[in-house]
């Protein structure tokens, strides 16, 4: 509907061009500036309400219509604002910009701002409109707002639609109206703050008020208003009309006219004050942080023992203040101090040497100053990272701590004590009589105590450990004496138990002096309940460690059977468990604890398809049951168990049993609980695997010593006996390091570093199995070739460059140089390629891990007269004298204190030196301790294959050939009998 026209006139001659009424909803832009608009009748009964009623009254606008505005008001003040209220009806006059207190519905008073205009019907007062807002408690901030703009008589035919309009016109605050880019209604607050005239402003307001180059950024803010309905809040830059630069707080929000189109609205806070303050903050802090000596801070620096390396004009002058002389280069700085500023400055100091960077806040026990100082340690650290000295900045921030005082005194009473968040908060006085406290204080102190916590009350809350309240008391004290306590508490009252990470900080009054305690108790009983559930996890994870250690040194099964089962029971808190090993297509129970029953007793047979063992043996899928009676397939065996853990046994990638773990109390059990005994089966399965792998092989042993009784030889024996055990090892060997892989893939940022470490150890050590194995199974096939090599015509600078290839990487993660001399041509040999290339790469291999970080390795290879020469070098740490004589042995292993963390089997050498002599050379070696070793493979030049000048390769004339495992003649591929 089209607003009728307005008949008002404003005291400058000039028709407002735009009238708003009680219809237009501005309630989002009132929010936004923490205000209200309430409409009474000429008792004062509220009739409507729009705008920051909750946040300034902490109820809903719904409940005020019909309330007495008076009502809100405390006591003592509402016979004088009733008083005020009846004059202004009288004169029907507007008293402007009057200061009252409000009563919130929480108890709290908030200061407001009141703007009263009348509402007139043919002369008779038939109600009124106020406008009210929330003012800061810092009366500097708002003191340009306060000047009034005087009194103005009022028509006596005004109507109720213009009563809005004429407060409008009476508030401090700069209110305008944008019908697209053209100016729908200025209140007088903007003339009056920008110097300017309505009708100037009215037909020129972007040109007079703000730079060109600035509208680019305030019609962004206007745009996105119209685009998306949302409210807007910036802070611009403006120009008053006699030449200064002033700066508003503006917010915009949408409306929508009669006609349906949008309109801009806003109200904007002049800021000059504040920003001004800002800049002038700015400015300090830049010129403190110059380390000048016009600097007001006090600036030095000290080296290792205490003594001045370098100080600022400023802390000269202190310093000779106080103790009478001037401080100088290498002067200890403690001699400075005396008494307790003594021990401060020296546990500071040797803090910040330590490498901690920090603030302190610090009160002076001096005569020559008053206040509070914020003194920066900063360690002065070398190129190379050490620290070589401390920075020090003292800085006086009295100032700043009393402004920052009073505006936390508001804002922590009005906005950071809400009841909406899950920390309990509440500030004491220094009398620890309770000032404020949220809705989360209120609540735990009642659920535990059953105390109704009330603001003026002692804050006594009844602690049944006299300790524990005597520890309260003592940090409370320590408080008030300006230090900063923090801990946590484990509260036990009522029949609740929470975890408290509680902060106790001091509030400082103007003075410095301490006026209070801000209390900050956050329930932290979760997060202690994941700390301990990780503890519990990793020490199973140790003491699984342990027990991986012993149950691989166990040898027989009913021993591997008694430490699983017991360990399994004891380390899950279960009270009951068993192993089942599968026999053909049945499941024997092999041993049990924790009250089985007899028809469950050792050695009874389980169908697959019985109960949940047999489940998880035909399944092949773990499960953790926490109510076994609502599971079908439960099969009663202990009478008490209520949950089951069932895990299957699996080595070799192939079922060899189920373990199971039984509990009475189902809260035993969670997922940690459940992933430890999956990795504990997986250790029982390995090593009964092994027990079984160990009784074969003693039977194994057994036969051959009987069938070789007269061998004298157990060296042989033994190497055999490794061979098969080398051969056994490649199935667990994958399985283990494929479970090692998926277990990184899979939970690698769900794992501590410890636990990757874990890993990194498991895979490690099975890569280490798998050289050993390797190494033996090559050195097997180097003894069996006694009658001949698979030999081939082969290029040995191509192989040296595919070794130096893989160690590369190795070379550049190790931090060591890898030196390669070859010759610029192939050398083609007719040689065994695999059992060569071992050869080789063992070498390699030995002079990295044999060579501290830094070191050299180097590989060449040259043809001489009679020899070709495979040279691999290195200048680690060398062989002792006395311990080269065996160096070719089989599982002989040099022990120095540098190498006695090096990994290895001992095989690595003997298997080279068979090699070479299967293809009829020698190897040879020079080294000495701390100089390195250098290794020599010496192949006779007869196996050299010579190509003829019609590039057709000849075989060596003294190498005879044997036929292929096909029974053919072999075309490149030769049998060499060596």
């Amino acid at each position: 509907m089209q607003s009728p026209p307005c008949s008002y006139s404003d005291p400058s001659g000039l028709p407002p061009a735009f009238e708003p009424n009680w219809n237009l909803d501005l309630s989002a832009l009132l929010t936004l500036n923490r205000a209200a608009l309430l409409q009474v009748d000429r008792h004062g009964r509220i009739l409507k309400a729009q705008g920051a009623i909750t946040d300034l009254l902490g109820i809903e606008p719904e409940q005020v219509q019909g309330q007495w505005f008076r009502s809100y008001l405390p006591l003592q003040a509402r016979d004088a604002w009733s008083q005020t209220f009846r004059t202004q009806i009288l004169a029907r006059r507007m008293h402007q910009r009057t200061r009252w207190q409000l009563e919130r519905a929480d108890g709290a008073f908030i200061s407001v701002e009141q703007t009263v205009a009348l509402q007139l019907d043919n002369g008779v007062v038939v109600g009124a409109g106020f406008w009210i807002n929330a003012l800061p408690d810092v009366e500097d901030v708002i003191s340009p707002l306060l000047e009034s703009s005087g009194e103005t008589d009022l028509p006596e035919d005004h109507k109720a639609g213009q009563l809005l309009h004429r407060l409008l016109d009476h508030l401090p605050l700069m209110v305008f109206i944008l019908r697209g880019t053209e100016v729908a209604y200025i209140n007088p607050a903007v003339a009056r703050l920008t110097g300017y005239g309505l009708e100037e402003l009215r037909t020129s307001f972007a040109v007079d008020l703000v730079d060109t180059a600035d509208w680019v950024a305030v019609f962004e803010h206007i745009a996105r208003c119209l685009e998306t309905g949302q409210a807007e809040h910036f802070e611009q830059e403006f120009r008053h009309r006699g030449g200064s630069r002033r700066w508003a707080d503006v917010s915009v929000t949408r409306l929508v006219d009669s006609d349906g189109s949008y309109l801009i609205a806003g109200i904007a806070t002049d800021i000059t004050s504040r920003k001004s303050a800002e800049a002038a903050l700015l400015e300090s802090e830049a010129r403190s942080a110059s380390l000048i000596n016009s600097t007001a801070a006090e600036i030095h620096s000290v080296n290792h023992q205490l003594q001045l390396t370098a100080f600022n004009e400023t802390f000269r002058e202190r310093f000779t203040a106080m103790n009478g002389f001037a401080p100088g280069p290498n002067l200890p700085v403690l001699n400075g101090f005396k008494g307790a500023e003594r021990s401060f400055w020296q546990i500071h100091y040797e803090r910040a040497l330590r490498g901690d960077s920090f603030i302190v806040d610090y009160q002076p026990q001096r005569t020559d100053f008053r206040g509070a100082q914020e003194i920066y340690f900063n360690p002065i650290r070398a190129r190379n990272g050490n620290v070589n000295g401390v920075a020090v900045y003292s800085l006086n921030v009295t100032s700043r701590r009393q402004i920052e005082h009073a505006l936390a005194l508001s804002e922590t009473r009005q906005r950071v004590l809400i009841d909406n968040i899950h920390d309990a908060l509440a500030s004491l006085d220094k009398d620890l009589r309770l000032i404020t406290m949220n809705a989360t204080f209120r609540q735990r102190i009642k659920a535990l105590y059953d105390v109704e916590p009330e603001i003026g009350q002692l804050l006594a809350i009844p602690l049944s450990d006299i300790k524990v309240a005597e520890a309260w008391m003592e940090r409370l004290q320590r408080v008030l004496k300006g230090e900063r306590v923090q801990f946590e508490e484990r509260i036990e009252s009522n029949g609740i138990v929470i975890d408290t990470d509680v902060t106790l900080t001091p509030i400082f009054g103007d003075d410095a002096s301490v006026e209070g305690i801000a209390i900050t108790s956050r329930d932290i009983t979760d997060r202690k309940r994941i700390e301990a559930a990780q503890r519990d996890y990793t020490r199973r994870l140790e003491v699984l460690q342990e027990l991986d250690t012993e149950l691989s040194q166990l040898r027989q099964l009913e021993a591997v059977f008694e430490t699983a089962i017991n360990a399994a029971v004891r380390l899950t808190g279960a009270s009951a468990g068993a192993i089942h090993l599968l026999e053909g297509d049945r499941l024997r129970l092999v041993r049990a604890i924790g009250g089985f029953k007899a028809a469950s007793a050792q050695g009874v047979l389980i169908p697959l398809d019985r109960g949940i063992t047999g489940r998880v043996a035909r399944t092949l899928e773990a499960e953790m049951v926490l109510n076994v009676h609502k599971d079908p397939d439960y099969v009663p065996n202990v009478p008490t168990t209520r949950a089951q853990i069932t895990v299957p046994l699996l080595a070799r990638e192939s079922l060899i049993g189920v373990l199971n773990v039984q509990s009475d109390d189902p809260r035993r059990f969670n997922e940690q609980t459940f992933k430890f005994v999956r990795l504990f089966a997986g250790r029982v399965a390995a090593a009964i695997d092994n027990a079984r792998l160990y009784e074969a092989q003693e039977k194994q042993v057994a036969e051959l010593q009987a069938l070789y009784a007269q061998v004298s030889d157990l060296e042989q024996l033994k190497t055999q006996m490794i061979r098969i055990t080398a051969h056994d090892l490649g199935n667990p060997l994958v399985t283990i390091s494929g479970y090692v892989e998926m277990l990184d893939m899979e939970l690698h940022d769900q794992l501590s570093q410890r636990h990757q470490e874990f890993l990194r150890i498991l895979a490690e050590s099975a890569d280490r199995i798998d050289r050993i194995s390797r190494n033996i199974l090559a050195l097997e096939r180097a003894n069996t070739a006694k009658n001949g090599l698979i030999t081939e015509a082969v290029d040995i600078v191509t192989i040296a460059q595919q070794i130096i290839g893989e160690y590369r990487n190795q070379a550049a993660r190790q931090n060591k140089t890898l030196r390669v001399d070859l010759l610029p041509q192939a050398l083609v040999l007719q040689v065994d390629r695999i059992l060569l290339q071992e050869a080789i790469s063992n070498l390699v291999g030995n002079a990295f891990k044999y060579t501290p970080e830094q070191g050299v390795v180097s590989l060449a290879v040259r043809s001489e007269a009679e020899e070709i020469v495979i040279e691999v070098g290195d200048n680690g740490y060398g062989i002792p004298l006395d311990q080269q004589a065996g160096l070719f042995q089989p599982f002989y292993r040099v022990k120095t204190e540098q190498t006695k963390g090096i990994k290895g089997s001992g095989l690595g050498l003997s298997l080279v030196k068979t090699i070479v002599e299967r293809h009829g050379g020698r190897i040879d070696f020079n080294s000495a301790p701390g100089q390195g070793s250098t290794f020599y493979i010496r192949l006779p030049a007869s196996l050299r294959v010579i190509t003829d000048p019609a590039g057709i390769e000849t075989e060596p004339a003294d190498l005879p050939r044997r036929p292929s495992r096909s029974g053919r003649k072999p075309s490149k591929r030769k049998t060499t009998a060596l």
